[in-house]
């Protein structure tokens, strides 16, 4: 996705009443080996149906290419004015990159709390 488009999301967000706990999580993966496995996954679902596998193969990595064309990383410049407000999660390959993140787990009322 893009900065502008994040920004959309925010204030999407914040129209929501109960107010709505934002997190973005962005998980960037390198390793050329599970990408095809997923991509071929990706190119033998319903998009694909009826199409020749290594057609719907070519497809979706056009596609690839072009989100990766316009994608914009998460950056610290994008956090929230006040911690509390929006979180974000970056995942990379093994390695974990957070701002503002705060565990979530399970209360006995069914609701989330930061931990």
């Amino acid at each position: 996705t893009t900065v502008l488009r994040r920004q959309k999301v925010r204030e999407r967000c914040a129209r929501e009443w109960p107010p709505v706990r934002l997190i973005f999580v962005e998980s960037i993966c390198t390793d050329t080996k599970l990408l095809l496995r997923n991509y071929m996954l990706k190119a033998s679902n319903d998009d694909y149906k009826g199409s020749a596998p290594e057609a719907a193969l070519q497809d979706f990595l056009a596609r690839v290419r072009n989100y990766e064309a316009v994608y914009q990383t998460i950056t610290d410049a994008e956090g929230p004015e006040e911690e509390e407000d929006e979180t974000f999660h970056r995942l990379e390959g093994d390695r974990r990159i957070s701002s503002t993140v705060d565990d979530l787990s399970p209360r006995g009322d069914g609701e989330r709390q930061p931990r």
